[in-house]
């Protein structure tokens, strides 16, 4: 099985941060880095969509998680978001300090 639809995270920009490729043989785990864009940030809303443009607003929304924070400095905090999707497409999403 492949993942049909590149998956990735939207940007405070607006736009996606591929996280996995359209095609992508699967099962497939993969985790990323992020951070805040926002000076004490006490949360973030991951936005995860599914598409085939690099701007948000072009992809449908598939999971949205809210995360709190401690409240640092913009660019200090790191979240790590892995997704693990499974053979037949089962896809879970987990994000922690």
């Amino acid at each position: 099985n492949v993942n049909p639809l590149r998956i990735g995270i939207v940007k405070a920009d607006g736009f996606v941060s591929t996280v996995m490729e359209k095609f992508l043989s699967l099962p497939h785990r993969k985790t990323v880095i992020f951070t805040t864009s926002k000076e004490h940030q006490s949360t973030a809303t991951i936005k995860v969509v599914a598409g085939v443009t690099p701007k948000a607003a072009d992809n449908t929304v598939i999971a949205e998680v809210l995360k709190g924070l401690t409240p640092l400095p913009k660019g200090v905090p790191r979240i790590k978001i892995t997704f693990d999707v499974e053979q037949m497409g089962r896809t879970q999403i987990v994000a922690e300090e």
